[in-house]
């Protein structure tokens, strides 16, 4: 029977003494053939009809395994392909096919009785033992990386109910996930990129700052400029200062051209060249837009100036006509 559902985990428990439905959730068992797994029919069935995997533990058996095995098996991840339970007596091989785009796909296969369980890959008459394989007294798990296409078949030889498994995540889905996690893994965080910025803005050369900010996206761009208005090179805070007004933000750009000019940096730092680029902008407004609002800052400051920084703010406003 071929049922594609969600995975439901459902213990097999033996009868010991002391045993309780209570303490696992599942109904009373009924008491098996001797030789076999004492088996709880309902929980069987619901985890046959669900899609679920019922596991066929010996008494103790989990404890011991979940202390030495990797407990990676018992992934419910991907999309059953294959699911077939019934009664044996005696031998039966159980076809699945593998299908172009199946991956990482994983079998488990249990048996009630202590018997045989083997999986044959295409075409093979020898079991196959090419990935890693973990066996418990009752059940096979197998994971198959990258598995061979065609019908694969599981041989069992025993007696009692078996129930097997076959589980697959499809390779488009693999290799999304896993350019996801490669494209995150390449992302830097946002203080390493800042760091970053910054770092090949100071190995940039005074003429390819500029295109060194261009270049980032307008918030890294934002960030780093911000980062430079208080540098202490009057160059570098007057390419930062100017990103920032092309970005509309003059109120963070316009103290920066005032201290350079009422520091007298305008000519020690830049040669007299301050303005010059705002005047040969595409933006035939950023000039005067900007001289307006530096006009009024410095007004604004006077008080706040030494003697030699306010006589150079006045001469600003007196040639400003302010």
């Amino acid at each position: 029977m071929l049922v594609r559902a969600s995975l439901v985990l459902v213990f097999a428990c033996c009868a010991t003494p002391g045993w309780s439905g209570a303490d696992s959730g599942q109904s009373a068992p009924k008491r098996a053939n001797p030789g076999r797994l004492t088996i709880d029919e309902a929980a069987f069935e619901i985890a046959a009809a669900t899609g679920g995997f019922y596991y066929f533990w010996q008494p103790g058996e989990f404890s011991q395994f979940a202390a030495h095995e990797n407990l990676d098996i018992f992934s419910s991840d991907g999309k059953v392909i294959e699911q077939i339970e019934g009664e044996l007596h005696g031998t039966i091989d159980l076809p699945f096919e593998i299908k172009t785009g199946d991956a990482r796909v994983t079998l488990r296969a249990g048996l009630q009785s202590l018997g045989i369980i083997e999986l044959f890959a295409p075409g093979e008459r020898v079991p196959y033992t090419g990935e890693p394989t973990t066996r418990t007294a009752h059940m096979l798990f197998v994971s198959l990386a990258d598995p061979s296409i065609g019908t694969w078949r599981v041989r069992l030889i025993g007696e009692g109910l078996y129930l097997i498994q076959v589980v697959a995540k499809r390779a488009e889905i693999e290799s999304e996930l896993s350019e996801a996690t490669e494209s995150a893994r390449r992302q830097p965080d946002a203080a390493e990129s800042a760091d970053r910025d910054l770092a090949d803005f100071r190995l940039a050369s005074p003429d390819e700052r500029w295109h060194t900010l261009r270049r980032l996206p307008a918030p890294r761009g934002n960030a780093l400029a911000r980062a430079l208005l208080d540098d202490s090179d009057p160059g570098v805070a007057y390419v930062a200062a100017g990103w920032l007004a092309r970005q509309g933000y003059l109120d963070e750009a316009v103290p920066v051209y005032a201290r350079i000019y009422v520091r007298g940096e305008n000519e020690t730092a830049l040669h007299g060249r301050m303005g010059y680029d705002w005047i040969h902008d595409d933006d035939d407004t950023l000039a005067e837009r900007i001289l307006e609002a530096l006009s009024q800052h410095l007004r604004g400051h006077l008080n706040d100036y030494s003697t030699p920084e306010r006589r150079r703010a006045e001469v600003f406003l007196r040639e400003r006509g302010r």
